[in-house]
Parts: structure tokens; C-alpha cells; sequence
């Protein structure tokens, strides 16, 4: 590993930020807007479609006439609608809380790459391309052991290969993506694959710790040289049968006896 303190370390983390940033705004944000939207729209309607019936109902009430149930099934199902989609509303702000939590927080903890696996992928739901022309597959180990390390390394090196995989398959009469943990040999691994029939933009490749950025490196490649450089990472590109596979090998915290 390389000093935390290394010109091209925060070169590195300083780009993946900004790149980050930018993604957001560019690309993300209108899936925000829509699929929040969506949502608030159908509230709006079932609420006024509720007071409308309830305003019926207690008109009848008031002037002493005869009422029936079936007014008020049919709000209980409108609430239930409601309901419902409340709830989507509250795992989307979910999603974002954690993002925005794991893309700024800096102190060393205990990391489960299932779970910052799964908000990724969760939170790409709002890039509405991804949603809808990309088909998503996760294979995540429930039992992976816990690495230790700062959440915004890995949100960020993570968020930069995921842009490369959708930006990579655009175009692609197959846009599939598969990601998966698991852990074998002493290291916890992290894959996020593609299938590609045109041009990938990578080839096979190892990323070390040591070393300098540039302006011409990409982002996958600084997400690597990240974990890498501050977490003994092995971190490679390998292309076959038709897949491109970003593979992050971390190595386990040995554990006393």
C-alpha cells in the first residue's frame, strides 16, 4: 500500500468525486425527479379521489339519508393504494439517505461489500436507462465476512465502475449485467460484469497500489488504484466468453486466536 496522504491517492479520490458529482446530476437526477414524480402524482390523485367520496358520504350522513358500505370499501381500498406507493416513496428516500451517507463518510469501520453491493445497484435504479434497457443480475453472499476500510472509498470506486459497465453496454443488442461477492482463499471479492459484443473500452489488466494518475486515467481505473492503493486490493480486468468481468479481491482481517 501506498501513503494515505499520496499526491496521486487524493488525485485520484478528488477526480471519482467530482466525477460522481456530475453523473449525478447529468444522469441521475432526472430519474430522481421522474420516479418521485410518478409516485406524488398518484397520492395527489387517490387523495382528492378520497375527499371527494367522503365529502359524498358525510353530505348524505348530514341530511339523515340512508348510507352503505360500499363508499367506504372503496376509500379503504384508495388508502391502501396510497399506502402502497407511500412506501416506495420511503425506500427510494431510503436509497438516496444511504448514498449520500456512504459517499461522504470517512471513518474506518467494518464494510460489508453484499450490502454496499446492493445499494449500488439500488441506487442506479433512478438512472432510468439502467431501470428499464438493462437487464440485472445479483449473486451476493448474506454471510460475506467484513472488511475494514472508510465507506466513501468503496461508494465511490464502486459508483465509478458502474458507470463504465452502463456507458459500456449502451448500444449493445444484449445489455446484461451481472455483480456478486463472495469470498475464497483468505479475500472477499467483488465482481461487476458485463457482456459486451462491441467495443468495451477496456482490455484485461491488474491495477496496483503505486504509481501516478493523470488526466487520461479513467474512472473504473481510479476506482481501482483506490482500493488498491489503500486497501491491498487486487483489482484486474478479465475478458471471456463474451463477458467483461471487473474483479476487487480484499484481502480478509486476520482474526485473533
Amino acid at each position: 500500500m501506498i501513503d494515505e496522504d499520496g499526491e496521486s491517492l487524493h488525485e485520484a479520490v478528488s477526480r471519482l468525486r467530482a466525477a460522481f458529482e456530475a453523473s449525478f446530476v447529468r444522469e441521475m437526477l432526472p430519474g430522481v425527479v421522474h420516479n418521485f414524480a410518478n409516485p406524488l402524482n398518484g397520492i395527489m390523485g387517490r387523495s382528492s379521489l378520497v375527499r371527494r367520496r367522503m365529502e359524498a358520504h358525510m353530505k348524505k350522513i348530514s341530511r339523515g339519508m340512508e348510507v352503505s358500505l360500499d363508499p367506504a370499501a372503496g376509500m379503504m381500498k384508495d388508502i391502501e393504494i396510497i399506502s402502497g406507493v407511500t412506501d416506495r416513496l420511503s425506500e427510494m428516500l431510503h436509497v438516496l439517505s444511504e448514498k449520500h451517507q456512504a459517499v461522504n463518510d470517512k471513518t474506518e469501520q467494518k464494510i460489508n461489500l453484499s450490502k454496499h453491493l446492493s445499494l449500488e445497484a439500488r441506487f442506479f435504479e433512478f438512472d432510468l436507462d439502467f431501470k428499464h434497457n438493462v437487464k440485472k443480475t445479483l449473486k451476493l453472499d448474506e454471510n460475506l465476512p467484513d472488511v475494514m476500510g472508510c465507506p466513501t472509498d468503496f461508494s465511490l470506486a464502486l459508483s465509478a465502475m458502474m458507470r463504465h459497465v452502463v456507458r459500456a453496454t449502451t448500444g449493445n443488442s444484449s445489455r446484461e449485467i451481472f455483480m456478486a461477492t463472495g469470498c475464497e482463499g483468505g479475500f472477499v471479492r467483488m465482481e461487476v460484469a458485463f457482456r459486451g459484443d462491441g467495443d468495451s473500452g477496456v482490455q484485461d489488466c491488474s491495477f496496483e497500489g503505486t504509481g501516478e494518475v493523470d488526466e487520461d486515467t479513467p474512472e473504473f481505473a481510479l476506482g481501482a488504484f483506490l482500493l488498491a492503493a489503500k486497501y491491498a486490493a487486487r483489482a484486474r480486468i478479465v475478458t471471456e466468453k463474451g463477458w467483461v468481468r471487473f474483479l476487487v479481491d480484499i484481502p480478509c482481517p486476520k482474526t485473533g486466536n
